[in-house]
């Protein structure tokens, strides 16, 4: 004999289910700003590496803090590709970039926090349609008190390029982008997290801009579903990466900081000195990165 069947139980039991009761209002979790330098810099004093990660959707977010993610970036190539896109997708003029970042980090990622990790949305400083200081508002409004630069940025282009002469004479720039940072770190509180894709560009944001954090982005990702297969291997981005963050310490005055094997300029090794790296190259090109005393100096030219 078959089961009988209550329709008006089981409608019910699959209306459960499937909207599953919520608290009348949900307080996302906020992180200060003085919160987060200060877990940033208990964590330098100890030497233990940063962790800035990326989410594209609430899911990602609350496992990257559960794992251990100091910082979860939020911008448009991310929800991109959480959605099974090419992170490059938001380069084209396909969508808002702007308002993708700031629409699903409101709804998706800060109700997924617990306020272990911060939230850095990643925006758009050259949208021409926005006045970044509301852009910068909303953020804080939404709990959000970190921004950086790279959702997306100029310096992703070739400098070399023609499409990069069009786009920097039509007044895009990576000055508005640097500008948008000092706004937020000297009149709006936020914690900045700087980008460059180039030496040039790395210590331009780092000398105006002055961020918290600077990020040297080491080249397009090689890999994976929709990775760029002519891209370079992590070992090949360490040590363009070491030389230009190291250079960016100096130009920022923040510290001697971790020495390159070669020098910045010129691609020409370096040799260990107790105090400063010199370079073995003959016209002395790392100079203008250094300080070096006369005695070093000296020992230098010798060579």
């Amino acid at each position: 004999m078959a089961p009988r069947i209550d329709l008006q139980k089981d409608l019910s039991y699959f209306h459960a289910i499937s909207h599953p009761q919520k608290s009348e209002h949900v307080i996302t979790k906020r992180i200060s700003t003085d919160q987060i330098l200060a877990n940033l810099k208990a964590k330098v004093d100890q030497r233990i590496p940063i962790m800035i990660s990326s989410a594209g959707n609430g899911l990602v977010a609350k496992l990257l803090e559960k794992c251990g993610a100091d910082c979860v970036n939020t911008f448009s190539g991310a929800r991109l590709r959480a959605n099974g896109m090419g992170t490059m997708a938001m380069m084209w003029p396909i969508l808002d970039s702007n308002r993708q970042t700031l629409d699903y980090t409101r709804e998706d990622i800060m109700p997924a926090m617990e306020g272990k990790a911060f939230v850095c949305a990643c925006l758009n400083a050259n949208d021409p349609l926005k006045d970044m200081r509301m852009v910068l508002q909303e953020c804080k409004d939404m709990g959000v008190q970190s921004v950086s630069n790279i959702g997306p940025s100029i310096s992703y282009v070739d400098h070399d390029s023609e499409i990069y002469k069009v786009l920097t004479s039509a007044g895009i720039t990576l000055q508005n982008e640097i500008d948008m940072l000092k706004l937020a770190r000297e009149e709006m509180d936020m914690v900045t997290i700087g980008l460059g894709f180039t030496l040039e560009d790395s210590i331009a944001v780092c000398e105006q801009a002055r961020p918290h954090i600077f990020c040297y982005h080491a080249g397009t990702t090689k890999g994976g579903l929709k990775g760029y297969d002519s891209g370079l291997s992590i070992e090949q981005t360490a040590q363009p990466m070491l030389s230009t963050c190291w250079t960016t310490r100096r130009a920022m005055d923040s510290g001697p900081g971790p020495r390159p094997s070669v020098c910045p300029s010129s691609g020409r090794s370096l040799r260990p000195h107790p105090n400063l790296p010199v370079c073995v190259s003959p016209n002395n090109c790392c100079a203008k990165y250094e300080d070096h005393s006369d005695h070093s100096h000296t020992r230098h030219k010798s060579r």
